[in-house]
């Protein structure tokens, strides 16, 4: 699978870009369903995701961004992959580009993967749009940055905490019903006698 994509940021500098490509805090604010951000090293990030996708079981998505050493300043490459449980769905690599063109600037990126197990067939297809939409949300929350606005994002919730509350509520919601079916049936019956 191959996917590529170019944005262009009118009126802004590349350094404006890259400075919030390695800092956690900003990360966190543009990239859709991010679970946390690890800064690894002053050119070095890792993102973790826990997509909210439906149909895919998707546990997690992993961005490893890195600037290029032996390219400009304004050059990164990352890997990514996505999991879930102990399977690996995808694996990639990619790199970004941020050109200056007159005053704005171009950010152009390309990623390289494969597709693992069930989805080398069926899912190359969903996970490419999945990609896609993730890149583009994350580019138009980095444009709403660099315009003074500020971007909205969906973070998501860790599942641990997530399943405790709602396996409590389905409990409790259950007890609450079956009670309630109990009563009314011992209301019925009695009534009769």
């Amino acid at each position: 699978m191959h996917i590529q994509g170019n944005w262009v940021f009118e009126g802004a500098e590349p350094q404006s870009i890259s400075i919030h490509l390695f800092n956690p805090s900003k990360l966190v604010r543009l990239i859709p369903d991010v679970h946390h951000v690890i800064r690894k090293s002053a050119d070095r990030i890792l993102c973790v995701l826990h997509p909210q996708v439906t149909v895919l079981h998707l546990d997690e998505l992993i961005i490893d961004i890195s600037r290029d050493e032996r390219s400009a300043e304004d050059s990164f490459n990352f890997q990514m992959i996505m999991r879930s449980g102990d399977q690996r769905l995808f694996e990639g690599h990619g790199s970004i580009l941020l050109e200056p063109v007159g005053q704005d600037t171009h950010f152009s990126f390309e990623l390289s993967g494969t597709c693992y197990g069930s989805f080398l067939t069926v899912g190359q297809q969903f996970i490419e749009t999945q990609i896609r939409a993730g890149w583009r949300r994350f580019l138009t929350n980095l444009q709403m940055l660099l315009n003074g606005q500020i971007p909205i994002t969906t973070t998501a919730v860790p599942v641990q905490e997530t399943s405790k509350e709602v396996v409590a509520i389905v409990i409790g919601l259950l007890v609450l019903i079956i009670g309630w079916l109990i009563w009314r049936g011992w209301r019925k019956y009695s009534l009769r006698n």
